[in-house]
């Protein structure tokens, strides 16, 4: 088995699942949280299933990627790509003369694995500790399919437990300290710093699909109806046309 040697190697790779975890995020917000009633009309306009599907697909994904970089360092024998595998190379490679940047910068990585471990699993609710319901969701829906949960759910429910709007806020408040973390470890190790990504062009955005499915129904209209229809009377109004929303936060 292959073990992780390098605090480079390690934060290149982590780096490359942050960028997937902003891709995913960035879809989400897009097609359910940057003006709903508006998008939530369209969609239920057009593919209403489809797009249910796609957002628990979406928020199942993304949360499964910010649990597997919250992993243990080893699992069976594995070693994991995780916030803990880079921590432990760092305090392997801690100096005693080192800058106290290089120590904030270690702390700031363990400070984010305690709050993420603190969760006490023999309690009731079993989500004690500031992330404890994620860690829930992970166990009970994400990674098993716990029983007790499975049978508790109606008939038709596929879903035993549905992502509430404050799940996803506390979501993008782990998103944001595991990019902020990333690129302190980043400007220390590597000596560069590394902004949020974004998007070059309009065309490259997930908005671009909502934008195309108004164009649609609109056209639908014009032909169905024969007449002629102002702007205002298209859902394409004004769709995309806002600024692009950030993903991580404000994290610094």
């Amino acid at each position: 088995m292959a073990k992780p040697q390098s605090i480079t190697e390690v934060l290149k790779l982590i780096g490359n699942e942050l960028h997937l975890l902003w891709a995913q995020m960035d879809t989400y917000q897009t097609l359910y949280l940057v003006d709903k009633d508006k998008r939530q009309q369209l969609m239920a306009e057009t593919a209403p299933g489809f797009f249910v599907l796609i957002q628990a697909t979406l928020i199942e994904s993304l949360l499964l990627r910010i649990c597997r970089l919250l992993d243990p360092a080893e699992q069976n024998g594995n070693a994991n790509v995780s916030f803990e595998t880079l921590w432990l190379l760092l305090a392997k490679n801690e100096q005693p003369d080192e800058p106290s940047s290089q120590k904030a910068m270690r702390l700031a990585v363990r400070e984010l694995l305690d709050d993420w471990s603190e969760c006490h699993c023999n309690t009731a609710a079993n989500t004690v500790g500031k992330y404890g319901r994620l860690k829930k969701l992970r166990r009970k829906v994400l990674a098993h399919n716990d029983f007790t949960l499975r049978r508790r759910a109606q008939a038709n429910e596929l879903w035993a437990v549905e992502a509430t709007e404050q799940d996803y806020e506390l979501v993008r408040e782990v998103a944001g300290r595991l990019w902020s973390v990333y690129r302190k470890v980043k400007q220390e190790v590597v000596g560069r710093d590394e902004v949020e990504p974004r998007y070059a062009k309009l065309h490259d955005q997930p908005v671009m699909l909502l934008r195309q499915l108004a164009s649609g129904i609109c056209l639908d209209k014009l032909v169905d109806a024969n007449i002629r229809l102002q702007a205002a009377d298209c859902l394409t109004h004004h769709i995309g046309d806002e600024r692009q929303q950030k993903v991580f936060g404000s994290s610094k």
